[in-house]
């Protein structure tokens, strides 16, 4: 079973691919709060984050849910686009055991990370399925003016 450049395999049903298009899409929504939630709070450690995420929500009812794990894969994306890194010395989760820490890169440390024709791939893939989804969405709107008219 091959893969595509989405988290998804070629044998998987057109549901799959679009819902893993839409997660890839909705990624970028969350990336940009988790990086400055690490840059007030950090370094902290994956629940920390998880935590300050979701209180944020509890304030905001205008920022997305996401599970604990979408958060900690947005945090590793911000980690492989260098803007994030892992702190040398260790925090406690909330379980209590050892647990990674995180930290936003200084501006010394920051370099641009190369994009992959995989990602190329991937971000034409989500401005077109933005754009189908958008599409649709005023095809939509247009058969309910037309039903009220």
């Amino acid at each position: 079973m091959s893969q595509t450049a989405l988290p998804v395999r070629t044998t998987d049903p057109d549901t799959s691919y679009e819902a893993a298009m839409k997660a890839v899409a909705h990624a970028s929504k969350y990336r940009p709060l988790l990086l400055e939630i690490i840059t007030e709070h950090g370094p902290m450690t994956s629940d920390e984050i998880i935590g300050h995420y979701n209180m944020c929500r509890v304030m905001d009812e205008s920022v997305p849910g996401a599970s604990d794990s979408g958060i900690r894969t947005r945090v590793k994306e911000l980690q492989r686009m260098g803007l994030v890194r892992i702190d040398p010395e260790k925090g406690v989760s909330s379980h209590g055991n050892r647990a990674r820490r995180w930290v936003v890169v200084s501006e010394d440390e920051y370099l641009p990370t190369y994009t992959s024709p995989a990602q190329t791939t991937l971000d034409e893939e989500i401005v077109r399925f933005q754009e189908q989804t958008a599409g649709s969405a005023d095809a939509a709107d247009a058969d309910a003016s037309s039903e009220e008219a």
